[in-house]
């Protein structure tokens, strides 16, 4: 928008941002929207508002931490040692956060938490200025059709036209999308009623969002039993790979389901992008297909990155192999 008002033209209308230099700069929006889209093949985003002292963070995936691996980043030195040091349980309370799945919420005042280190989420104080400002995200989410919600296969169209052209010209309900994600992300064991709901819902997108919601409660010990149409989204052939994969990763998380373990080794073989984010996230839980992706270490087709990753997990390779 800068360049653009320098230059006397009208700013396209995809661009949210305000321009800072030329003959006519608007007044400073009362916040600042922020975000995280996805980590190459980890599909974990954030949105985030600042008023410039007060920051709210929603992390609509916590099933998973921040530091999810993931090759670009990872040929950083700093992020190796950090890894590292983490697996070797050497880190203090406030340096392993970033390995830990990330809390749905989180708010800071960064006039007295720079770092942002404290969230005070649950702290009464902030409750009403905290309702204000989700309450705006959502809304700024919703006015723009922010499309980081839909998973990476819904946004790939078989034509060319760009998914941000398609969404406007069908009319596609992007608000809905985003209260679900947004209930979703936030659910407790008292929502399950309505996640079985969402998972038995018509569009894939919403049931890849209830998915997400199931995951969350499994990987904080909120649910013991999962619903049963985790396991039907999961035996559909004709489901969306992707909520497949969901699915597969929860059955493996809830009893160590053998089939669903195959099924994301397969998918790796096949090598579906998102399947080796659903390997590296399984953790130590993929050692019963071990031997199988050591076999595919030769295969210079795949994402090498990620098999390692998770044979690292698994103790099979030292931490040092990753980039060997």
């Amino acid at each position: 928008p800068t360049l653009f008002n320098l230059v006397e033209m009208a700013t396209p209308e995809f661009m949210i941002g305000q321009p800072f230099l030329g003959e006519i700069i608007p007044r400073p929006k009362p916040y600042v929207f922020l975000y995280r889209a996805n980590q190459e093949q980890n599909f974990i985003p954030s949105r985030g508002l600042t008023d410039g002292r007060f920051k709210l963070i929603w992390n609509f995936n916590s099933a998973y931490p921040n530091g999810v691996r993931q090759s670009y980043q990872w040929q950083m030195p700093s992020y190796q040692a950090w890894d590292k040091a983490n697996s070797i349980n050497i880190l203090n309370n406030i340096q392993k956060q970033f390995w830990q799945p990330m809390p749905v919420l989180e708010f800071y005042d960064t006039s007295t938490d720079v770092y942002e280190t404290n969230n005070l989420i649950n702290n009464p104080e902030h409750q009403e200025k905290i309702a204000e400002m989700k309450n705006r995200l959502l809304s700024i989410m919703k006015d723009n059709k922010d499309l980081g919600l839909y998973p990476w296969s819904l946004r790939r169209l078989k034509n060319s036209q760009p998914f941000y052209d398609y969404v406007r010209q069908t009319n596609q309900s992007v608000s809905t999308l985003i209260d679900v994600a947004s209930v979703c992300s936030t659910a407790t064991e008292n929502d399950i009623e309505l996640l079985i709901d969402y998972l038995k819902d018509p569009q894939p997108e919403i049931r890849y969002w209830s998915s997400i919601g199931v995951l969350q409660l499994l990987e904080r010990n909120n649910i013991n039993e999962i619903p049963k149409e985790v396991t039907a989204n999961f035996n559909n052939t004709n489901e969306n790979m992707e909520v497949r994969l969901l699915s597969a990763e929860i059955l493996v998380k809830h009893h160590n389901d053998k089939q669903a373990l195959n099924f994301i080794l397969n998918s790796v073989k096949s090598n579906y992008f998102t399947a080796y984010a659903t390997l590296q996230n399984l953790g130590k839980l993929a050692k019963p297909i071990e031997q199988e992706l050591v076999k595919l270490l030769d295969n210079k087709k795949l994402k090498l990155f990620y098999i390692k990753s998770a044979l690292i997990n698994t103790g099979h390779l030292k931490y040092e192999d990753l980039w060997l």
